[in-house]
């Protein structure tokens, strides 16, 4: 009985989460609605449409975007990019049996195309090789700051470089799009709106349904002895959030306290999965899926086999009184527990490349709105 007052006491510490993030969720629409409905108000004010924003787009593979930057509060710079160039008009650059077209719209309404040639993997990557973009790292990937001669930084000037892939906004960035064949990738410069409070919020609400997330999955395969969901999404998140993945972790380590009344057992949880969190911080940010899946379902795995390890200085501390020649058979005696461990974590490992791939297409769209 005292087991299942604890189970609904959770569950309905996971409704909450789950009724505070759609209550985010709603605000966010709504402020995004008013965003939209003074940007109408402006464009109706201002100047009249450009021919090439009014009229359909024809050629959607070929054809970079003709939007004018978006603005918030400032009035709208409304920036017109040239005619489309033809294929042969575009600058060849790079080595390679890899092809793309790149478009720049600088924010004078001045454009640059390129036919890229290249082996890399990913757009960014092909860009960054031929000294064509420039910008540092970020929890999201590489934050693109500088194009020929023309730098955008929120931090000075409100304004940043809007990647599009196939006419739409790119729901991943430079350095996470695989490349494309024989198509337009644009860069826009965008100004930014000024809601990093909201954000800040957002994001916590988040964290904290990524906490419930850690703790339902673990309770839902406690009928499957060492298989656990958690050390995949802890991938995810460090991959996706960097640092800030120590945020859900944590709060999943407090909820399983709660659950259980923070017994002397729970106190490892301070740092198993800070381990994880630190090995899959020095991994490479982005592998191709050929890579990728390989790679992180390995190291899913190694921590499976060295979970019992990793509890063992704790276990000779708290219940052996500190005899360490007990520490060695203890570890040895958990190996085949910690065996099933690692085949669970290499099955679910697989899980990490499309969760983290899904998980950053839902951030660039929590980050654009």
């Amino acid at each position: 009985m005292k087991h299942i007052r604890k189970s609904l006491v959770c569950l309905l510490l996971v409704l909450l989460l789950a009724a505070a993030a759609l209550t985010g969720c709603a605000q966010n629409n709504a402020s995004t609605e008013a965003s939209k409905t003074e940007a109408q108000a402006q464009k109706q004010t201002e100047a009249p449409k450009t021919e090439a924003q009014t009229q359909p787009q024809t050629e959607a593979q070929t054809q970079p975007q003709t939007e004018a930057p978006a603005t918030t509060n400032a009035p709208e710079t409304t920036t017109t990019a040239a005619a489309t160039p033809a294929e042969g008009d575009r600058q060849e650059l790079g080595t390679g049996d890899k092809l793309f077209y790149f478009d720049v719209t600088f924010s004078n309404g001045e454009t640059s195309s390129y036919a890229i040639h290249t082996d890399a993997d990913t757009v960014g990557a092909a860009l960054v090789d031929l000294n064509l973009i420039a910008g540092e790292d970020s929890q999201y990937g590489l934050y693109v700051k500088t194009i020929g001669e023309e730098t955008l930084d929120y931090d000075t000037n409100g304004m940043y470089w809007a990647f599009y892939e196939n006419g739409e906004y790119a729901m991943t960035g430079v350095d996470a799009t695989p490349l494309p064949t024989a198509r337009p990738m644009p860069l826009l410069p965008r100004r930014a709106k000024k809601n990093q409070a909201r954000q800040r919020l957002l994001h916590l609400i988040l964290f904290s349904i990524f906490a419930a997330l850690l703790f339902a999955s673990k309770q839902l395969l406690e009928v499957l002895p060492n298989v656990e969901l958690v050390s995949t999404l802890t991938m995810v998140y460090t991959l996706v959030y960097r640092k800030w993945a120590l945020v859900p972790i944590y709060l999943y380590a407090f909820l399983q306290g709660v659950f259980w009344g923070f017994p002397l057992w729970w106190v490892p949880y301070l740092y198993v999965w800070t381990v994880l969190w630190g090995v899959t911080m020095l991994l490479p940010r982005q592998l191709s899926p050929k890579w990728g899946v390989p790679v992180y379902a390995g190291v899913c795995a190694l921590f499976g086999v060295v979970y019992g390890t990793l509890w063992a200085p704790f276990h000779v501390l708290a219940y052996a009184n500190g005899d360490w020649n007990k520490m060695l058979p203890w570890i040895v005696s958990g190996l085949p527990w910690d065996g099933i461990h690692a085949l669970g974590n290499l099955a679910l490992g697989t899980l990490v490349v499309p969760l983290t791939t899904l998980l950053r297409s839902l951030e660039a769209r929590t980050v654009r709105s």
